[in-house]
């Protein structure tokens, strides 16, 4: 890509008139780096993956560097770039357009109102940072000259306003989402992907729970038709079932199978039901995990 390929972002709010302060510059960047982080997982189909440093492709979606800033209120002009420990190289197929594209993938669901729960919360986030009155305009030079202004009206109801939060249970695949403190995710057999936070007392169990199926408890709300966030109150892993040989290489009569297991009549359907099964919301998920297809 050329260098004359650049994105401008202005940034105004209380924050960021005459100039803006550190502080907010650094929570607007934090945020906003975050949101394209999450819209490029949001198109991938497989987004579990190990507790570690974003790795690939993840980490070029928002390798953009800084190479201008003008006060005003607050004009930072960025270029895409490869980042520094990157596993890819300039060889492979122009690495440095994977953060152009996920940035104009971003702006152009914004302009749709498609934008994924997480995504939009960090948004928020950002804006937040730069005080009342908060925007931010993003516009393209070189190629593209397209522009975008985001205020906290492009980006639709808070999905906090929608639905309360509940006590919940929470049935499926542990895995680790960010190199965020104290956040994983469970995604569910119906593929929910609810983001969850625990306090530090839970933290060793909570990440030797990584990779395995859980059941986790505390209050949440669904964000989306596909996310959700989680307060950890409790976390267990599900147990595993145990496999035992069905059959016997030696043959036995049926008398003598009927004898081993006290049966001395026809048996209903009721004998196969464990008399301390309680159906419930609960035990749903619990076989519905169980028997969910590896």
């Amino acid at each position: 890509m050329a260098n004359q390929e650049r994105v401008t972002l202005t940034l105004e709010g209380e924050k960021a008139r005459e100039g803006v302060s550190l502080a907010a510059f650094e929570g607007f960047v934090d945020h906003f780096l975050k949101a394209l982080r999450y819209h490029y997982r949001s198109g991938q189909s497989a987004p579990i993956r190990r507790l570690g440093r974003p790795l690939g492709n993840e980490e070029l979606a928002t390798a953009f560097r800084l190479v201008a800033f003008r006060t005003g209120s607050g004009v930072a002009v960025l270029e895409p770039a490869l980042p520094v420990e990157s596993d890819l190289t300039i060889a492979d197929e122009l690495p440095t357009t994977v953060a152009w594209d996920n940035l104009t993938s971003l702006l152009s669901n914004i302009e749709r109102q498609e934008v994924e729960a997480a995504v939009g919360n960090e948004l928020r986030s950002a804006l937040r940072a730069l005080g009342r009155e908060a925007r931010f305009e993003v516009a393209f030079s070189g190629t593209s000259e397209a522009r975008y202004e985001i205020d906290e009206s492009r980006l639709g109801a808070s999905p906090a306003a929608i639905e309360e939060e509940t006590l919940r249970t929470v049935v499926g695949l542990l895995h680790a989402i960010d190199l965020e403190p104290d956040k994983v995710a469970v995604r569910t057999p119906s593929g929910v992907d609810w983001q969850c936070e625990y306090p530090p007392a839970l933290e060793g169990g909570v990440l030797g729970l990584v990779g395995k199926r859980v059941i986790a408890r505390g209050l949440g709300r669904m964000m989306s038709a596909k996310a959700g966030t989680l307060l950890l109150e409790q976390i267990a892993s599900l147990p595993e079932a145990e496999q035992t040989p069905l059959f016997s290489v030696e043959p036995r009569s049926l008398s003598v199978l009927q004898a081993r297991q006290n049966i001395t009549s026809p048996q209903g359907t009721e004998r196969f039901i464990d008399p301390e099964w309680q159906e419930s919301e609960e035990s749903d998920l619990f076989l519905q995990a169980l028997l969910e297809n590896e």
